[in-house]
């Protein structure tokens, strides 16, 4: 993982309890996505139930925080994102300047980043978050989407939230970097993201806790595709393609829940902890729930490699699919004495072993066993097959989904995908049309005619920030969320 000495998380309190044109034929409309998507998004809301929420005890408060969109689950779930502050355009793809990605990333105070064009940016140094508050809205790109290539994707700030975003690293710039890296911050989700062709991990989270103010705390990666990292290509150390480095400490919660990790050497995952236990006495939180894991090059998907460090992690629900590359059949192995760890309701190649320690390589016995299901990590699946032929559906940046996920997924599910050491090996990125951005005349990030249809002003620029029926949801957020609800395919 990319080390980043940054100036700083946005220091603002989260007020969780408040929270809450072109041609007729070209023009992206609202009215028609929300009439073509109505039996898709039924199917959805009702699989979002699939998986139990975790930390249900906290329904009871009052006043309950409100989620950082409908659906979000695990630790930062109550990420506040840049609900209610000013909507910033990305209206071209070039790395930086008026208008750019950058731009928008680098602006200070609450913001929603929305896209008026689709494309390729070719980053030529980190997108780094440095400031918080930030809601960065990759469903709004028209076209096929948005793509970073050529630097990695790195959230260091607290009140992040990334949803239908591309990182597909490459070789272009020969850089030893993940796809996607969290290093710092607080109350982070990454939703719908699509990471690959990294040369060091693929999609990370992680911080030394130096001092521990400075660290990472409460983050969420779902519904994500994690693949193909490139083995055999610009790392110093030879091959080094792996899934994803997830290290925390002062008790950290950090939940991926809902994930497609492919083919990848090892680190499917690697949790862990840097800190020796007389300095992190309580250690991180770990939860991968309802993930499915494909081809890993070796004999166990994950592993925990630390010695002499404490960590708890849960694997509740998750399916391990052996591919070409696979040799042995472990899920996990675990050399930490000092771990703590829960496994549950995991299936090796569609079974379902009587022992659920039995998938566990090296595991240190009853006394490093959980005796029940913590009370921060949620249900396995009820229907596991279908959860997991969700994930595989709609998994990454899905609005659209791209033609490298869909091969991605399509060697999934014909056990075919391999891990590779070039993007030429698999045909490279191809083409990411631009299309044609939603008419919006008075700038509020809301098209016309989703305005007309819902009763709010096209004319006005104050009314997406509002929220009328009082949900803790903006309209612009209500707008948000809705079109997000629809990326099966719609």
């Amino acid at each position: 993982m990319r080390k980043v000495n940054d100036t700083g998380i946005n220091g603002q309190r989260n007020p969780m309890i408040v929270e809450m044109a072109s041609p007729k034929s070209q023009r992206r409309s609202w009215a028609a996505i929300a009439s073509s998507c109505g039996a898709a998004l039924a199917a959805l809301l009702a699989l979002a139930g699939a998986v139990g929420p975790a930390d249900s005890a906290f329904a009871q408060e009052t006043p309950t925080p409100v989620l950082a969109f409908p659906g979000a689950e695990g630790a930062g779930r109550h990420a506040l994102g840049g609900r209610g502050g000013r909507v910033l355009r990305v209206t071209h793809t070039g790395d930086s300047g008026p208008g750019s990605l950058r731009a928008a990333v680098e602006s200070e105070g609450p913001r929603t980043i929305v896209f008026d064009t689709g494309g390729v940016i070719r980053l030529e140094s980190p997108l780094v978050i440095r400031r918080g508050r930030v809601t960065v809205a990759g469903q709004t790109a028209p076209g096929g989407g948005i793509t970073l290539i050529g630097q990695p994707l790195i959230v260091s700030a607290d009140d992040v939230i990334v949803r239908h975003i591309r990182s597909r690293l490459g070789t272009e710039q020969a850089v030893e970097e993940d796809a996607i890296s969290i290093t710092r911050g607080r109350r982070i989700i990454l939703d719908h993201v699509s990471a690959s062709w990294s040369v060091d991990e693929t999609l990370s989270v992680g911080s030394r806790y130096d001092p521990p103010e400075r660290g990472i705390y409460d983050v969420t990666v779902q519904n994500s595709v994690i693949a193909e990292s490139l083995n055999a290509s610009a790392h110093a150390k030879g091959d080094h393609g792996y899934g994803s480095l997830v290290r925390g400490g002062y008790g950290a919660r950090i939940s991926f829940i809902g994930n497609l990790w492919a083919s990848h050497r090892a680190r499917m995952p690697r949790p862990g902890n840097y800190n020796p236990p007389e300095v992190d006495p309580e250690g991180p939180y770990f939860e991968f729930r309802g993930n499915v894991f494909y081809n890993w090059g070796g004999e166990q998907a994950g592993y925990n490699a630390d010695t002499r460090s404490v960590s708890t992690y849960a694997f509740i629900g998750n399916a391990y699919l052996p591919g070409p590359d696979t040799t042995g059949h472990w899920a996990f192995e675990d050399s930490d004495p000092l771990a703590a760890a829960w496994f549950e309701a995991n299936r090796m190649d569609g079974a379902l072993p009587p022992d659920p320690w039995s998938l566990v390589k090296d595991d240190g016995g009853p006394g490093t066993r959980l005796t029940a299901r913590p009370d921060w990590a949620g249900a396995p699946p009820e229907d596991p097959q279908l959860w997991q032929e969700q994930v595989l559906a709609t998994a990454g940046a899905s609005l659209p989904r791209d033609a490298v996920d869909a091969r991605i997924v399509a060697g999934v599910r014909d056990r075919t995908g391999r891990i590779i050491d070039s993007p030429e090996e698999v045909g490279g990125l191809g083409e990411i049309e631009a299309g044609v951005p939603w008419v919006d005349r008075d700038g509020d990030g809301l098209p016309d005619d989703w305005e007309v249809a819902h009763g709010s002003d096209p004319s006005n620029p104050a009314d997406g920030a509002t929220d009328p029926d009082g949900d803790g949801y903006t309209l612009l957020e209500d707008w948000l969320n809705a079109l997000a609800a629809g990326s099966s395919g719609c």
